[in-house]
C-alpha cells in the first residue's frame, strides 16, 4: 500500500502489545516503514528521531496521537518512506535501511507529555511547543528549539544553536559552535563550551564553563557564576550578582545590580552599578565608572581607574597605579610600591604606601597618610589631616581648614610646604630641620627650628608640624 496515501491510525491495545514484546527484548522492533502516519500513543512516553540527513521538525500535536510525514523536500514534496521502530515505551524514528544518505525533511507532531531525544548530523533541527525534556545530540547542524516548558539538553559540535522561551532549565554542551543564540530563556542556563560564540539577551540563572569562547549577555534576572578561560565577556543588566573566576579573559560589566565576586588576571571594565563589587585580581586593569556600592580591589603589578564611585573603596595591592575621581564614600587603600592620584574625593581617605608618591586633590572629609620613600601632595583640603611621611617632599593645602578636630603632619625623610587659607585660622605648633614663613602670627624661634603662633587669633583647631628638613608655612597661595 503506497505509505503516502494512507494514514496509519494504529489501535492503542495493538501499540500496547508491541510495546511489552520490545521491553521484554529490549531491542527495537520494526513496526512500519512508510511516509506518513497517525499513531495513537498508548504507553508510549519518549520520541528518538537518529541518523536523517535533512531537516528534523517536531511541534507539539494534537492530545493522544503522534503524526508524520516525511518528503524530499518543503515545495514539489516527493514522498519518502521512515522506518518506525518501537523499544519499551520509547518510539524511535530512524532512514529506511539503505536510504540514510538521502536528504529529508521529516515533520513530526506530538501529543504532550511526550519526551524528546534528537541525534542528528548536519542539517537542520527544528523544535516548537513541545510540552515535556528535550535533548539534542548533533555534529555541524543548524538546531532550534522553542516555546518548550521542560527542561532542555543540547550536545553539539559544531553549527549553531537558538534555544527561545523556554522553561525551567537549559543544559548547553559542545565545541566549535559558530552561533549560540539565547533568548528569554528564564529557568536557568548551564554552559560548557569550548571554542564558540554566545548572545544571550532575557535569561535566568547562568552557569559558565567556558573555553576560547566569546559570551555577549543583555539582561538577566538570576546572577552569573562560573569559570572562562581564553575568552572575553560582555554582561549587561544583570540582576543577581554573581561569582566568576577569569583566565585571560577581559570583562565589560554594565548597568547591572547584585554582589559580585570577581577572580581575574585580565583587564575589568565596569560603569553604572549598584550592589558591591570584589576584584582580586593580578596584572588587568581594572576600569570603573559609576557604582552606587561598594568596591574592594586586590591587584598587583595593574592600572586601578575609579570615578564617580557612591560607595565605600577598598583597594590592596602591589606595584598599582591609582586613579580616583569624584568618589563619594570613603577611601582605604593598603599598597606596596604604588603611585595614587586622586581628585575630588567626598568622604574620608586613608591610605597606607611603601615606595610611591600620592598626590591628592580636593578632598572633603578627613585625610589620613602613611607614606615611605615617595612624595606627598595633599591640596584643597577640607577638614582634618594626618600625615605620616618618610619622603623627599611633602605638600599640604587647604581650602577650608574647619573646626571639627586637629591635624598633625610630619615628614621625617625631608621637606614640608604647608599652606593655610585665608581668614581661617589655626593654632600652629611646629619643628624642623629650617623654619621659614612670611606669616607675621608665626614666632620663629632664634634656633629656626621652632615656631608656633595663632592664626587669625584663633585657639583651635591645633595642627602640628614637623620634618626633618626644610619648612615653609604660607598663607593664601
Amino acid at each position: 500500500m503506497n505509505a503516502r496515501r494512507r494514514s496509519s491510525w494504529v489501535p492503542a491495545v495493538a501499540l500496547a502489545a508491541l510495546a511489552a514484546s520490545s521491553s521484554v527484548a529490549l531491542e527495537p522492533v520494526l513496526f512500519e516503514e512508510a511516509a506518513s502516519g497517525i499513531l495513537e500513543l498508548a504507553d508510549y512516553s519518549r520520541l528518538r528521531v537518529e541518523g536523517f540527513a535533512g531537516t528534523v521538525s517536531v511541534r507539539a500535536g494534537k492530545p493522544g496521537e503522534l503524526r508524520y510525514s516525511a518528503a524530499t523536500r518543503a515545495t514539489k514534496r516527493e514522498a519518502r518512506p521512515v522506518a518506525l521502530w518501537l523499544r519499551g515505551s520509547t518510539i524511535i524514528f530512524r532512514p529506511v535501511a539503505g536510504l540514510e544518505a538521502e536528504v529529508l525533511i521529516l515533520e513530526i507532531a506530538v501529543s504532550e507529555g511526550v519526551q524528546l531525544e534528537i541525534e542528528k548530523k548536519g542539517g537542520k533541527v527544528q523544535v516548537s511547543g513541545v510540552s515535556e525534556d528535550v535533548s539534542v545530540d548533533s555534529v555541524d547542524a543548524e538546531v532550534d528549539i522553542r516555546g518548550v516548558p521542560g527542561r532542555v539538553s543540547a550536545t553539539l559540535e559544531g553549527g549553531r544553536l537558538r534555544l527561545e522561551s523556554l522553561g525551567p532549565q537549559a543544559i548547553v554542551s559542545g565545541t566549535g559552535l559558530e552561533a549560540v543564540d539565547l533568548v528569554r530563556v528564564m529557568g536557568g542556563v548551564r554552559l560548557t563550551l569550548s571554542e564558540s560564540s554566545v548572545r544571550a539577551e532575557t535569561v535566568g540563572p547562568m552557569e559558565l564553563d567556558l573555553d576560547r569562547t566569546t559570551f555577549d549577555l543583555t539582561g538577566s534576572t538570576g546572577g552569573i557564576s562560573g569559570t572562562v578561560s581564553e575568552g572575553r565577556l560582555k554582561l549587561a543588566d544583570v540582576r543577581g550578582g554573581g561569582s566568576l573566576v577569569l583566565e585571560e579573559t577581559p570583562l565589560d560589566l554594565a548597568d547591572s545590580r547584585g554582589a559580585y565576586e570577581i577572580d581575574t588576571d585580565s583587564d575589568l571594565n565596569f560603569r553604572s552599578l549598584a550592589g558591591s563589587l570584589n576584584v582580586r585580581s593580578f596584572g588587568g586593569a581594572v576600569t570603573g565608572d559609576g557604582h552606587a556600592g561598594e568596591v574592594t580591589i586586590g591587584n598587583r603589578d595593574a592600572n586601578v581607574f575609579l570615578k564617580n564611585i557612591g560607595g565605600p573603596i577598598v583597594i590592596n595591592g602591589d606595584t598599582l597605579k591609582i586613579t580616583l575621581a569624584e568618589t563619594r564614600n570613603t577611601v582605604h587603600a593598603e599598597l606596596i610600591g604604588s603611585e595614587v592620584m586622586a581628585e575630588g574625593l567626598k568622604g574620608a581617605l586613608e591610605i597606607r604606601n611603601e615606595f610611591g608618591d600620592i598626590s591628592v586633590k580636593g578632598i572633603e572629609g578627613p585625610a589620613k597618610i602613611t607614606n615611605r620613600n615617595g612624595n606627598v601632595h595633599v591640596l584643597d583640603l577640607t577638614g582634618t589631616a594626618e600625615i605620616d611621611a618618610e619622603g623627599p617632599e611633602v605638600r599640604v593645602g587647604w581650602r577650608s581648614i574647619g573646626r571639627e578636630g586637629d591635624s598633625r603632619i610630619a615628614n621625617t625623610g625631608g621637606d614640608l610646604y604647608v599652606n593655610f587659607p585665608v581668614s581661617q585660622g589655626a593654632r600652629i605648633e611646629a619643628q624642623a630641620d629650617n623654619i621659614e614663613s612670611d606669616l607675621e602670627e608665626l614666632r620663629i624661634a632664634a634656633d629656626g627650628r621652632h615656631a608656633n603662633g595663632l592664626l587669625e587669633n584663633a585657639k583651635s583647631p591645633t595642627v602640628t608640624l614637623s620634618a626633618s628638613g626644610r619648612l615653609v608655612v604660607s598663607k593664601g597661595r
